[in-house]
């Protein structure tokens, strides 16, 4: 299977948003690439060190793993609306915290 080639301006985006602090599938999302890995070894290939990338995030920054099917359909939505995945995934935690629906959401366990 052949490989997109990145642009030029992705390339340049992707060192610019590394930069900000941004994570890797942010990124993807954000240059309309299919996916973090790709963007990290793009970067790593560059030169851009991605050790930092916490950096200038306000708050703290927590790994959520998701089964593929709960991936997609966050990815859809984030789509849909216009918004990367992980600013999406930040909304609807904010927004459970901020209306106490921790224990309604998880009633179950």
């Amino acid at each position: 299977m052949k490989r997109p080639r990145w642009t030029k301006k992705q390339v340049i985006q992707a060192i610019y948003l590394a930069g900000r602090g941004l994570d890797t599938e942010e990124i993807a999302d954000y240059i309309g690439i299919c996916s973090g890995d790709a963007v990290r070894v793009k970067l790593q290939r560059l030169g851009v060190s991605l050790r930092n990338q916490a950096k200038y995030r306000h708050g703290r920054t927590v790994p959520v793993h998701l089964p593929r099917v709960a991936a997609c359909r966050i990815y859809l939505a984030a789509r849909q609306r216009g918004v990367t995945t992980a600013e999406l995934i930040d909304r609807i935690l904010q927004v459970v915290c901020q209306d106490r629906l921790i224990d309604p959401v998880l009633d179950d366990l």
